[in-house]
């Protein structure tokens, strides 16, 4: 968490003094104050759970929101300013605390929003070079996801992948009752350099405090130099809502997605997926996940149409040190069914995913990604005579950098190595690439 710093600002001192001058020794609201006043927001935030009586009160709703956010807790912090503001809209330092909520929560549009409004007032200046930090720090981490904001952007890239098409570094392929087998050339590794092409938008709309609405699209185009046949394009489109209750920020999209190969229609998606973001407090968070999607493919594949359930979650862990560091853990169950009577291709999947992520400035963002997933088949393949069975281990790995309010630099680079029980499926493959996204 980048330190907020506003004590020196001095922004709402007059308020936090009128509620200690009106308040008898030992009340309530007077500790409360006391609390907050001396940075002691944990403690400021649990005395503040104790007394419903008190809730509703702008000057508690206040107290009540700075020692929610700096603890940690952000959902309660985010609504108590939210009233808080209501009343009392000139509050500066309640509107900078809001933001901050916002921006740890994730939501950049509503966070940017506030800290804009306050700086169009002319802050002190040590305010106005924290709200550029925190700013700053949101265009590094939108680039992690382009739903992530409103805001429109276009990237382009350029990399090299060993193995674009997931082919097999087996020579010979040990069949069953028929002896060993060589692969053709299209089941073999193909490395080639790429070029790559994306861009999107996102609109959302904010009904009520708690209640906001989205709809995006997004597009991804790879041009491969030396193997063109595995050219790929997809196309996407979701819509859905967020709703913030409690401790929690629930999320609902229904999104449709198109993969073609070569200019060739090969697969189209239609998702719905619920997801939960908890804060639970002293820098710790818990997310869950669920997905059902169809997966229909064009006539030469349609064999392989399914079904896919998924489900999952993950506790992750930020902690107050220099480059505020952030591990996390995320585990993962999906069931694959097949919808052609092709049980050979239905499926259970299993991942874990450990990672690492780091801030060593506001305009430089690292993480780091481990996963390991199983696949498990759930009838015999009779080419092979066996049950598929695969270990996939990846290694990812990006570097973020906030070249200008409107340019942001990655590069990132992937290493896979999947074992499989049938050569013809055992595979390595390296991906490294530099990116460059405007932000419109």
């Amino acid at each position: 968490m980048i330190p907020f710093l506003l004590k020196k600002a001095g922004l709402a001192s007059c308020l936090l003094g009128l509620a200690t001058a009106t308040l008898a020794a030992g009340d309530p609201m007077n500790e409360l104050r006391r609390m907050v006043d001396a940075g002691q927001f944990e403690a400021a935030f649990k005395l503040a759970n104790e007394q419903n009586a008190l809730q509703g009160s702008p000057h508690f709703d206040f107290l009540l929101g700075v020692a929610s956010v700096n603890s940690g807790h952000y959902p309660q912090g985010v609504l108590a300013l939210e009233r808080h503001l209501v009343v009392v809209p000139a509050n500066d330092r309640a509107r900078l605390e809001l933001a901050k909520g916002y921006y740890e929560l994730g939501d950049y549009l509503r966070a940017r929003r506030e800290f804009e409004f306050v700086l169009r007032y002319n802050p002190p200046k040590e305010v106005q070079v924290n709200i550029q930090k925190y700013l700053d720090a949101m265009q590094t981490r939108e680039v992690i996801t382009s739903r992530a904001t409103s805001r429109s952007y276009f990237e382009v890239g350029l990399g090299h992948d060993n193995n674009t098409n997931a082919g097999t570094f087996n020579s010979q392929i040990d069949i069953p009752n028929t002896g060993p087998l060589v692969p053709d050339a299209a089941s073999m590794e193909t490395a080639s350099a790429f070029a790559q092409i994306s861009g999107g938008t996102q609109w959302i709309k904010r009904v009520d405090s708690s209640l906001a609405v989205f709809a995006g699209v997004d597009f991804d185009q790879k041009s491969n130099q030396d193997a063109h046949a595995y050219d790929t394009t997809n196309l996407g489109a979701y819509t859905g809502f967020s709703l913030q209750k409690g401790t929690g920020l629930y999320r609902m999209t229904a999104s449709e997605g198109h993969l073609m190969v070569k200019g060739d229609k090969y697969r189209n998606t239609l998702s719905l997926t619920g997801e939960g973001q908890y804060s639970l407090g002293d820098g710790y968070a818990a997310t869950s996940v669920a997905q059902y999607a169809e997966l229909a493919h064009a006539m030469t594949n349609e064999n392989r149409d399914s079904h896919m359930l998924t489900l999952g979650g993950g506790l992750q862990k930020t902690m107050q040190l220099a480059w505020h560091p952030t591990v996390g853990m995320q585990l993962t169950l999906a069931h694959e069914s097949n919808q052609r009577m092709r049980e050979d291709l239905s499926r259970d999947l299993l991942t874990t995913k450990l990672t690492l992520a780091a801030n060593p400035s506001e305009r430089v963002a690292l993480s780091v990604g481990l996963s390991f997933q199983q696949v498990r088949h759930v009838a015999v393949d009779l080419g092979f005579g066996s049950k598929r069975a695969d270990d996939l281990v990846s290694l990812d790995a990006g570097v973020n950098y906030l070249w200008s309010r409107s340019w942001m630099l990655r590069a990132d680079m992937q290493v896979t190595d999947n074992a499989s029980n049938q050569g013809l499926y055992a595979y390595r493959r390296t991906l490294v690439g530099l990116h460059a996204r405007y932000l419109f």
